[in-house]
């Protein structure tokens, strides 16, 4: 099977999962919160990044402190980034 079409077949997959039940903020690869609606590649990283220097996220309200997160990105994300025990 050819490349291309079997990859945007996985990412169709990918992002139907995502929307379908979410991504735990806490635990989520950079990969896996790209397909999260309102964060692209480099938000992802970010989000990881900030998670590594400054620990779990203890609420929705704490991602807002992610470089980048602004009220527009997290009206879109808001439904698919989890943090367990909080949704």
């Amino acid at each position: 099977m050819e490349q291309g079409p079997l990859r945007k077949k996985l990412e169709t997959v990918i992002d139907s999962c995502v929307n379908g039940v979410g991504v735990d903020a806490n635990t989520a690869s950079p990969q896996l919160l790209e397909h999260v609606s309102g964060v692209g590649p480099s938000l992802a990283k970010r989000i990881v990044e900030h998670r590594a220097e400054n620990g779990a996220f203890a609420s929705h309200a704490s991602l807002k402190k992610v470089k980048g997160l602004g009220p527009k990105a997290s009206a879109q994300a808001a439904g698919f980034l989890r943090i367990k025990g909080k949704n």
